[in-house]
């Protein structure tokens, strides 16, 4: 991997999710990424190959939850590579409006999630993992993985979709508050 000391924004989605609407998210936010000068890296199911073979046979039938933990070690191996940021997109982001990346050491996205209790609809507002943006001096992404390798080695499965994403980054929030990009 060839990666040089600038940013590097990555993303992955299976190949047959493509031709649709994912396709286009995908095309944006590449053509944003090469539009501010940025390296753009994009992987199929071989992100779960990051995976050690334990947790990828313990959670085969949670594909979410592994891509989850393959993407923080995706963002790691890229910084030591010498990118001096790197920035996860997930496949289902749009890009359509111009910006710049915020100078921040490390960020997440912040969503509004909707959900019908009891006949009412209810918002809650989380932090979540589908935009994450990490400087290679961020102490976060070093406490991420290793957070989230030991949450994921000490549980049973099945967990929620959201577990090491944010759910567990939603918490983390209300204790020691994180960099929020608002505009993802």
């Amino acid at each position: 991997m060839t990666t040089s000391a600038q940013t590097v924004v990555l993303q992955s989605q299976r190949p047959d999710r493509l031709e649709g609407w994912q396709g286009r998210c995908c095309a944006s936010v590449r053509a944003w990424a090469q539009g501010h000068g940025h390296d753009y890296h994009f992987l199929g199911d071989e992100l779960f190959d990051l995976v050690a073979k334990p947790l990828r046979e313990k959670f085969c039938e949670q594909p979410v939850v592994l891509s989850d933990y393959a993407r923080l070690l995706w963002l790691r191996e890229h910084l030591d590579a010498g990118a001096g940021t790197a920035v996860w997109c997930d496949a289902d982001v749009l890009i359509f409006d111009a910006f710049t990346l915020g100078d921040f050491r490390e960020a997440f996205g912040r969503e509004n999630w909707l959900q019908m209790r009891e006949r009412k609809r209810r918002s809650y507002r989380k932090i979540h993992n589908a935009w994450m943006q990490f400087r290679a001096d961020s102490p976060v992404l070093d406490f991420y993985i290793d957070r989230a390798r030991h949450l994921l080695e000490a549980t049973t499965t099945p967990v929620v979709p959201q577990f090491i994403g944010p759910k567990v980054l939603t918490a983390w929030h209300y204790i020691a508050p994180f960099t929020v990009e608002e505009r993802v």
